[in-house]
């Protein structure tokens, strides 16, 4: 796909503190959808799967192997379990993360320098959109 070894800085978040009031997330969290010294990048690993990679001020703050179509028990960088499942439909990433009961979509859209995520809750009319460019 046409992401893989890019990476990608945020640059313009959209309605987060909206988005993360529906999830009542903590403070940690809404900062680092806020931070715009995250970087976000995709790679191709040997079986298939993908390496989702996320550094804020240089520091990987999640590194996570993404299996398309699996069910994958992951931990959150403030320890919690969710469960996520993945798809990709051309250059469209989708992902379903389940926690306590709720259902969160993100959909990340890759178009030459750009990716596009929206991220929506379940339910709830909240959603937000996070802009990146590649660095």
């Amino acid at each position: 796909m046409s992401f893989f070894g890019k990476k990608f800085k945020k640059v313009q978040v959209e309605n987060a503190q909206e988005l993360l009031g529906a999830l009542a997330v903590s403070e940690k969290i809404l900062e680092s959808l806020k931070n715009p010294d995250n970087v976000s990048s995709f790679a191709k690993n040997a079986d298939g799967s993908i390496q989702y990679v996320i550094e804020a001020n240089g520091k990987e703050i999640l590194s996570q192997k993404i299996v398309l179509g699996q069910d994958v028990e992951t931990t959150t960088p403030e320890g919690k379990t969710v469960h996520n499942v993945y798809t990709l439909e051309g250059d469209v990433l989708k992902s379903v993360m389940t926690a306590n009961g709720k259902k969160t979509n993100f959909v990340r859209k890759f178009e030459g320098d750009s990716m596009t995520m929206e991220v929506a809750v379940e339910g709830s009319d909240a959603k937000a959109v996070v802009h990146y460019k590649t660095v």
